[in-house]
């Protein structure tokens, strides 16, 4: 199958009554200690051009007065409604402002990240011109004082509406390269029908602190014929600062938190399963997306090596490189162009010692430059 066969969809204004002219939408936003950058955040929502919604602030144990903050603007805004909560994460959080929710449609929105001021008509109106189940925007990256294009382009050169067996198609690419087909890597900057969510009873997984989006957003596949990708940015994603070695700062409690794609995995192969792909081609295309994705998490945690942490860094990659399950998807990995091939075949061979070493120098390589 091949993703540039799909045929682009233009909107059409014989399907705008498709969704009711003033729809409901249900605005989530988890906060934890965001204070530097929540006004904007919330001011880039309260100034939308449509303002037929509701925003949910979910204050996940906050420390830094950010939950005093969302207070301030709730008291300004009755459609702003804040619930405090103890620090349970990300998911946790996003899962609360689903239950309270009662839209006709979910959009998250990260407490940090902006909102174009007409987001929510062009995500609507892409709804109503498509009749899609999801409505994705365009995004683009803000790191420092300098922006930078979402990658979508590089799949994307319009507007496009992706069926079912498109669907099938960008989720299997996405296996194939991963970091290249995006799309369902994030849940924020896009439109979900809440009939889809509620009635499927989908939620965030609070186990995953990485990789719970993608869990997230294949579940929802599982239920949906439709997603309209809408190529002009609406979003704006805030990288922090550790943006590239954020996934390392887990290593002193849980290394095991960095690899939540290999529990994402799973929901990607009871889609395909649920599509009617063959198990053992599932095997290996999960196979080879499981160790690239590893290695790529394996070099991050590498660059974070130091005295006190070595030891601890040594025992899980020795677990992980004999454990015969993982060993087994190594041996459908494939590479590709800039892809590793030495670090596999270290892998293959046991060698914890060097991989580690060869880890450390592409760290050493990737990040010093700051890329």
């Amino acid at each position: 199958m091949n993703l540039n066969s799909i045929e682009s969809s233009r909107l059409k204004s014989e399907d705008e009554d498709n969704a009711p002219l003033h729809s409901m939408i249900s605005l989530v936003v988890p906060v934890y200690n965001a204070k530097s950058y929540l006004a904007s955040c919330l001011d880039s929502i309260v100034h939308q051009t449509y303002q037929n919604f509701e925003l949910i602030l979910v204050d996940d144990g906050s420390t830094d007065g950010s939950g005093d903050q969302c207070d301030g603007y709730a008291a300004k805004d009755e459609r702003i409604h804040v619930i405090h909560t103890p620090n349970c994460g990300p998911g946790a959080a996003r899962n609360t402002g689903i239950e309270a929710s009662k839209g006709d449609f979910i959009l998250f929105v990260d407490a940090d990240d902006l909102l174009e001021r007409d987001a929510l008509n062009a995500l609507l109106e892409g709804y109503r011109g498509s009749g899609a189940d999801i409505v994705v925007s365009d995004f683009i990256k803000m790191h420092d004082n300098e922006t930078q294009e979402s990658g979508h382009q590089r799949v994307f050169s319009e507007s496009m509406l992706l069926t079912s067996s498109d669907i099938v198609t960008y989720v299997r690419s996405y296996l194939s390269k991963p970091n290249r087909f995006s799309l369902f890597i994030y849940c924020w900057g896009r439109l979900f029908k809440a009939s889809i969510i509620r009635d499927n009873h989908i939620l965030f997984d609070p186990e995953l602190k990485t990789f719970e989006d993608i869990a997230f957003n294949i579940s929802c596949l599982r239920f949906i014929d439709k997603v309209y990708f809408h190529n002009v940015p609406l979003y704006k994603y805030r990288q922090p600062p550790n943006y590239l070695l954020s996934a390392a700062l887990n290593i002193r409690n849980n290394p095991q938190k960095l690899f939540g794609h290999r529990q994402g995995f799973q929901y990607i192969e009871r889609f395909l399963i649920d599509v009617g792909m063959d198990i053992e081609v599932i095997r290996q295309e999960v196979g080879h997306a499981d160790t690239s994705l590893t290695i790529v998490q394996m070099v991050r945690m590498c660059w974070q090596i130091n005295g006190s942490n070595y030891r601890t860094i040594y025992r899980f990659l020795d677990d992980l490189i004999n454990n015969e399950e993982f060993r087994i998807r190594v041996s459908y990995y494939r590479p590709t162009g800039g892809d590793s091939k030495l670090i596999p075949s270290l892998i293959k061979a046991r060698l914890v010692l060097l991989v580690m070493l060869i880890c450390t120098l592409k760290a050493v390589k990737r990040y010093s430059h700051g890329r």
